[in-house]
């Protein structure tokens, strides 16, 4: 109906990408405030926050630290695995070992 009022053109443009937006992707959709009425999770405060801090972790002495793209791609890897306590059961292992070739 908003769509079918609008006269200026390019309005109406954004209207019908907005639209066909959701609809493409109603299925993903959350509704925040059902979620929050029965106390379950409705925001990604705390998801961006772990990112932000897996991120920002610089050895004290480095702080200026840079890692080119790649590098930082393993290094949050790394950092995820040993957060999320994955790292004992999947990779502390394999990681000891090449470094032990390695050396």
């Amino acid at each position: 109906m908003l769509r079918d009022n609008v006269l200026d053109e390019a309005q109406r443009s954004r209207l019908i990408g907005l639209y066909e937006y959701l609809q493409r992707n109603q299925a993903c959709l959350v509704n925040d405030h059902e979620r929050e009425q029965a106390n379950k999770t409705y925001t990604s405060q705390i998801a961006e926050s772990h990112v932000d801090a897996l991120i920002n972790a610089r050895p004290k002495r480095t702080n200026k630290m840079q890692w080119p793209r790649e590098g930082a791609h393993h290094i949050l890897q790394i950092r995820v695995l040993m957060a999320s306590e994955e790292w004992e059961s999947k990779c502390q292992a394999a990681v000891l070992l090449a470094l032990g070739a390695a050396a």
